[in-house]
């Protein structure tokens, strides 16, 4: 009989094993997608309760959707994994399925245990229609590959199903980071911040309906982002995905012109929806001072779609195509952040320097409080 020291360094071993290469993809994105929805206002005074107030909630605006986000890739990976321990001892034998760390049986008791948790988390932030259109749209795009409902296509698994995970999840997390924030946080008139505004459970309070739009468009402009940009992970994968049967982007055209579809049409139409859902990323090419600070933002996420397509045109080896998702991973976790700098009002279109210092002086503040709360003895 394993002691409960054993058992818990057994499920944390497991864990890792199953989530450890896709933090990056899910976890993180999500996590700073979900602070820009936070209260959290440069203008409130860190020396007093108040900033002990706005300190604990950028806590709990990270904490909290981390946390929403990483239950869902949890229960996701079990049951992806558990469905295809064949595909992966050709594509990933290291996953722990395939390495005999686990039965498939094993995986989904824990994915059935995982997910209540998950719902749970959800019912009580207030998420929950988001969390069921994330499962169901997975348990979807799951189906397609494993059971081949629709012939394993990549319109219905990477564009349509993972398309629409990626809408529900950034849409969950934005609203687990509300529900944590119960509370009202001032801002001074003329603030790029915008208003304060009360926040409830899983939605904005009564008067916000500018913040709701922002976000609204930001959820949906970065899931049509995701859905043109995720085919590149299928170009590592193709062995295993050919013996599964399945009929991803590079299956279906070929190789080399999956490769040029891609590179030529769809990363830079991602590039280009992206472009129009940032405002921070639109240069008004009217305004001949546009700032410079805004300009190289503009330059960094154009050139890092260039080193993509590039990328996918001029290194072809395996190795190379996953450095290439993975590049693309952080690219999105990229686009992610900027959507919350933009919808906490820290980088705007005309004022990006200015913004960023002001926040950067309230960011240190509101750590240095966090610190002092966990760390100074009473």
């Amino acid at each position: 009989m394993p002691s409960l020291k054993q058992i818990v360094a057994r499920e944390t071993a497991l864990f890792l094993a199953f989530t450890a290469g896709d933090l990056s993809a899910w976890t993180v994105p999500y996590t700073l997608f979900a602070v820009g929805s936070a209260p959290v206002s440069a203008s409130a005074s860190l020396s007093s309760s108040t900033g002990t107030a706005v300190s604990l909630i950028a806590a709990a605006a990270l904490l909290l959707p981390a946390l929403w986000t990483t239950l869902f890739l949890y229960a996701y990976t079990l049951f992806t994994q558990a469905l295809s321990p064949d595909e992966d001892r050709l594509n990933k034998p290291h996953r722990p399925v395939p390495a005999g760390l686990v039965s498939p049986c094993g995986a989904l008791a824990r994915c059935l245990a995982v997910a209540v948790a998950h719902l749970a988390l959800s019912t009580y932030s207030g998420v929950a229609h988001d969390a069921l259109l994330a499962a169901g749209a997975t348990v979807w795009a799951a189906m397609t590959t494993t059971m081949r409902w629709g012939g394993g296509h990549w319109l219905g698994k990477n564009t349509l199903a993972l398309g629409a995970t990626v809408v529900a999840m950034l849409s969950g997390a934005s609203g687990v980071a509300r529900s944590s924030c119960p509370c009202t946080v001032p801002t001074t008139p003329g603030s790029p911040y915008g208003h304060g505004y009360n926040v409830g459970r899983g939605r904005p309070g009564v008067g916000d309906n500018a913040v709701d739009v922002v976000t609204t468009r930001h959820v949906l402009g970065l899931g049509v982002y995701a859905a043109l940009a995720v085919h590149m992970q299928d170009l590592r994968d193709q062995d295993g995905d050919a013996a599964a049967g399945r009929r991803t982007l590079p299956l279906v055209l070929g190789d080399g012109p999956a490769r040029l579809v891609m590179a030529l049409v769809l990363v830079p139409a991602a590039w280009a929806v992206a472009t129009t859902t940032l405002s921070t990323l639109a240069m008004d090419l009217r305004v001949p001072s546009w700032p410079a600070a805004a300009v190289f933002v503009v330059v960094v996420v154009a050139a890092l779609h260039g080193l993509l397509c590039w990328r996918l045109l001029a290194r072809r080896t395996r190795a190379a195509d996953h450095d290439t998702h993975m590049i693309g991973t952080y690219i999105f976790c990229l686009l992610t952040a900027l959507s919350s700098l933009e919808r906490l009002g820290v980088v705007t279109s005309m004022r990006p320097a200015e913004n960023a210092v002001i926040h950067a002086m309230s960011l240190r503040g509101a750590m240095t409080t966090v610190l002092d709360l966990l760390f100074t003895k009473k």
